[in-house]
């Protein structure tokens, strides 16, 4: 083999490899922010608008910052994952058939 091929194919498997640790490390990179945003939100309902007090506004601001933040991050991560897997498997079923 050439170096050229050799090159292209340790590109292919850190790729490979790049992706197989977005699909595992996806769920916590997805539920990590909800929960503590959840966990915030709870506190401030409970803390600062049952009991009036005011102080809490800042779990508030985060909560909603941090489940922003994750919703805008997160559906072109999930999309470019459903794509890349997509892609694979046609790659594989054209693999295949050859």
């Amino acid at each position: 083999m050439t170096q050229q091929n050799t090159e292209y194919m340790d590109t292919q498997a850190a790729n490979e490899h790049v992706r197989r640790m977005a699909v595992l490390l996806s769920p916590v990179l997805i539920m990590t922010p909800l929960v503590i945003s959840i966990i915030l939100l709870v506190q401030w309902f409970i803390q600062g608008y049952l009991q009036h007090d005011a102080r809490y506004t800042t779990e508030l601001i985060l909560g909603v910052v941090i489940i922003v933040g994750n919703i805008l991050f997160d559906i072109p991560f999930v999309q470019s994952l459903r794509k890349s897997s997509t892609k694979k498997v046609h790659e594989h079923d054209k693999d295949l058939n050859e």
